[in-house]
């Protein structure tokens, strides 16, 4: 594995349109947007993730741009930002604000498994899931 924590398959990689300015969400979770096409942050714990945004959208308009996305059932190890304190192990979901935080309950959905510590606002490698999995 290389030093920096990250294995992603270019081929992997998907480019989705924006449906809300995703100028700065590396390494948070997007899920599908109400208009076809697009993606925006996840904002709820219950949301149903795509993926992780691999490349920030160039520019802060809601529309006409695109965001480099992995998507879950990949197996690549990516860089998160973390919404909380994570240790090394933590099955991880979203939070309210796309980031990526440590999931235990019964109806938390899970992105993938911390493979590195991380406290808020610090970017940690998790590799992600097969698909947006509940915790049981």
């Amino acid at each position: 594995m290389p030093a920096h924590g990250v294995q992603v398959d270019p081929s992997d990689i998907r480019a989705w349109e924006v449906g809300a300015d995703l100028s700065a969400a590396r390494g948070k979770c997007v899920e599908l947007s109400a208009t076809e096409g697009r993606v925006t942050v996840c904002n709820a714990t219950t949301d149903v993730v795509l993926g992780v945004v691999w490349k920030n959208a160039s520019g802060t308009a809601t529309s006409g741009l695109t965001v480099e996305v992995v998507p879950l059932g990949t197996g690549a190890t990516v860089k998160c930002l973390a919404g909380g304190t994570i240790a090394i192990g933590d099955l991880v979901g979203t939070h309210s604000d796309g980031t990526l935080v440590a999931k235990t309950a019964d109806a938390d959905r899970l992105v993938g498994t911390a493979i590195e510590a991380a406290a808020s606002g610090e970017f940690f490698s998790c590799q992600l899931g097969n698909f947006a999995q509940r915790a049981s």
